[in-house]
């Protein structure tokens, strides 16, 4: 008797152990980006989990975005990354047309970033409108 008594205390001891894991995985970058100021929701963290999507990697460039005062959604990066896109150089690519005064919406960024690294050099070219700098040397 004392036998079975202690398998189902294994059993639900391991079943607790997993549920625990599991929520410190969500629960770690929701409480990261409450901490942060950024608005989120625990369910859209919640559906990043059951769609396995990379939470950390979503969380990071969102905080990023919100802090550069960039409209995107949590949701946008989410869908982005499960198209395939390159969340992190996506994020840096919005960060620096900021702050070089340079209008890139979400929408051309984020089709530009699907489109692949071979070819979006031309599509660069086609969708800003190109600025001559001038430069002084001495």
């Amino acid at each position: 008797m004392e036998y079975i008594i202690l398998a189902f205390a294994c059993f639900f001891g391991l079943i607790f152990l997993l549920i625990l894991y599991s929520q410190l995985k969500i629960a770690g970058p929701f409480i990261t980006a409450k901490a942060s100021g950024v608005p989120v929701q625990f369910s859209d963290f919640l559906g990043m989990a059951f769609q396995r999507i990379n939470i950390n990697l979503i969380t990071r460039s969102y905080i990023k975005l919100y802090k550069a005062d960039i409209q995107v959604t949590i949701n946008q990066l989410a869908e982005h990354h499960q198209n395939g896109g390159n969340i992190m150089r996506l994020t840096s690519a919005l960060i620096a047309a900021k702050k070089s005064n340079i209008d890139l919406s979400w929408e051309t960024a984020r089709d530009i970033d699907l489109i692949g690294p071979d070819k979006s050099a031309n599509r660069v070219i086609q969708t800003t409108s190109p600025e001559i700098i001038e430069c002084f040397t001495s």
